[in-house]
């Protein structure tokens, strides 16, 4: 950093070999911000530099390494090989402000602020289900989750948040993250278990699968609901003609896209990115890093010329309310704490519509935010 640059990271896995361009628009929305920012005269005059690491999931711990000793934070960043490097970034004292975390030691550790908080002592997606299960009589009670193994502690925990706000678990299936010869058998068991909600956390590609094998077998549950990373405009291309055939859902905790018309704040997102790195996917992921981009500038700011890893973490510190000026649901980030509040997107076959609520703003349910035990995993603070 110097008196006229401020010289940030962001890390995603674009090179990762097994799913080529993976979370590319982590770096393409810094790009956005970045670029807009700097337009308008940076960071109290400051020039963004940002670089943009690529961990190809498995080298998270040397990029990590790299921007310890080159960057003033990590900002809109997030990889799915985390769990292998947030212990060294925060031992060497960097804030990071992710667009998403993937491991424990992530979500619960010093020094993370999210704009949109999965902490493991939270039951993180129970708001949602639970705005979808009051649409779908009786499946509160004959809840289903599918999960890849590598994550099916995650579907564990969110079948012990599900029991503690009232609902029941009937099925968790656990599916192999090389890939399944078919997807009927867990299609079929969760039939014969009753579920009558099913939770996706995954790919895209996986859950266009998961469906088609549901419409071989004309074996929808009462709705189909996936992890906010599905809305995404490839994942209409993929599973669009499956819409009309069950009831697809994925959930947000952003203003959509298609509020753009309605809503001054998306629009804006929209010209931002049209205008200063217009091959940004429009994706859920991709409007989450814009938020913490946003979030870093105004602790930034804040610090002025006194500008240090020291300050930021003072200033996201004091931050207990932020809704990103209202492009998403209002959080806790200082504390780490979830929204009650949230979206329900439903597929059609050419696009994700709002389904609740229908017209604007977002829905709550403030009696599916309950405690669970943490993991106790977090990144701790050792200096």
């Amino acid at each position: 950093m110097t008196d006229s640059e401020i010289r940030v990271a962001t890390i995603s896995d674009p090179g990762y070999t097994a799913i080529p361009g993976l979370n590319q628009e982590i770096f393409d929305s810094a790009d956005g911000f970045v670029g807009w920012c700097n337009s308008v005269g940076g960071i109290n005059g400051r020039k963004i530099v940002v670089d943009k690491l690529d961990a190809k999931v498995v080298n998270y711990k040397s990029v990590v390494g790299q921007a310890c000793k080159d960057d003033l934070a990590l900002v809109g960043d997030g990889s799915v090989g985390d769990s292998a490097g947030v212990q060294d970034r925060v031992n060497c004292g960097m804030p990071a402000f992710p667009a998403f975390t993937a491991s424990p030691g992530g979500q619960d550790g010093a020094m993370t602020w999210q704009t949109q908080p999965n902490a493991t002592d939270q039951g993180n997606p129970i708001p949602a289900l639970k705005l979808l299960s009051d649409k779908i009589p009786g499946s509160w009670s004959n809840q289903g989750g599918l999960i890849f193994d590598v994550s099916k502690t995650n579907q564990t925990r969110n079948c012990q948040a599900i029991t503690k706000a009232g609902g029941k678990c009937v099925y968790q299936g656990v599916i192999s993250s090389s890939g399944e010869a078919s997807y009927a058998p867990f299609v079929q068991a969760a039939k014969s278990a009753g579920v009558k909600q099913l939770f996706w956390i995954g790919d895209e590609h996986t859950a266009t699968s998961i469906l088609q094998a549901m419409a071989d077998q004309n074996a929808f549950p009462g709705g189909f609901i996936m992890s906010p990373n599905l809305y995404t405009q490839t994942f209409v291309k993929l599973a669009g003609s499956l819409a009309d055939k069950g009831n697809i859902y994925t959930y947000s905790l952003s203003v959509p896209f298609s509020d753009a018309s309605t809503n001054p704040l998306i629009a804006k997102y929209l010209a931002i990115q049209a205008k200063f790195s217009p091959k940004t996917a429009q994706t859920g992921l991709a409007v989450t890093a814009f938020e913490a981009w946003l979030l870093w500038a105004n602790a930034a700011k804040a610090c002025g010329s006194n500008l240090s890893r020291t300050c930021l973490n003072d200033q996201a510190s004091k931050v207990t309310s932020w809704d990103a000026g209202g492009l998403q649901v209002s959080t806790n980030v200082a504390q780490n704490r979830i929204s009650a509040c949230a979206m329900l997107l439903k597929l059609t076959p050419t696009a994700w519509t709002r389904f609740v609520p229908s017209d604007q703003g977002f829905a709550c349910a403030p009696d599916a935010v309950v405690a669970i035990p943490g993991l106790g995993l977090g990144a701790k603070k050792t200096n």
